[in-house]
């Protein structure tokens, strides 16, 4: 073998390796969860972390929001980070897109596509291209940056990161995979009875 395909196997491996780290979490992986002290990640959205403030604009309609508009109206808010080339993200929003659908948008889920080469026209075609549902943003610089420092640069390099909002508090759900039931019974563990 030559020395000059070395590096290229050595990319090879560490994308192999790299692949087999995403995971996928069944329900019965979250039914340990007893309530919110199992998110130590938990964070309080009054103030203290102004990207929930910070406006988007859903790729599909226009229509401006901040997360914290969306949080007000007293529902559990879904949101993944993704990227339209991260084939994971994508597996997280068909899944989120079936757990929407299965209860007629009792969940608003909110993706933000945290690449800053990806343009909204580019959100819409992979939106419309896979048939999800929700409300899907490009990441103002400063959204990105304030999520990186609030939630820890994991939030940017290790995709799709989904966070549950409600009331007053920011779940943040270790990064991977999660089918729609297993997300069900993460917000169900988080909100009880109040839905």
């Amino acid at each position: 073998m030559e020395l000059r395909f070395i590096p290229a196997l050595i990319i090879f491996i560490c994308c192999i390796i790299a692949s087999s780290v995403i995971f996928s979490v069944s329900a019965g992986e979250v039914a340990d969860i007893k309530d919110e002290s199992d998110f130590p990640d938990s964070r309080s959205l009054s103030g203290e972390l102004p990207w929930s403030e910070i406006t988007l604009s859903d790729a599909r309609t226009g229509e401006e929001f901040t997360l914290n508009s969306l949080v007000e109206k007293g529902q559990p808010v879904i949101m993944h980070t993704f990227a339209i080339w991260c084939s994971a993200c994508s597996m997280q929003l068909k899944e989120t897109s079936l757990l929407d659908r299965e209860n007629e948008g009792l969940y608003p889920v909110v993706c933000v596509d945290i690449d800053p080469n990806e343009k909204p026209e580019d959100i819409l075609a992979h939106v419309k291209k896979n048939d999800f549902s929700g409300y899907y943003a490009a990441a103002p610089r400063e959204f990105s940056v304030g999520l990186a420092q609030d939630a820890g640069i994991d939030v940017l390099m290790q995709i799709p990161h989904t966070f549950i909002l409600y009331k007053t508090d920011a779940y943040k759900l270790p990064a991977g995979v999660y089918p729609a039931a297993a997300l069900s019974d993460i917000i169900n563990s988080i909100v009880g009875d109040e839905i």
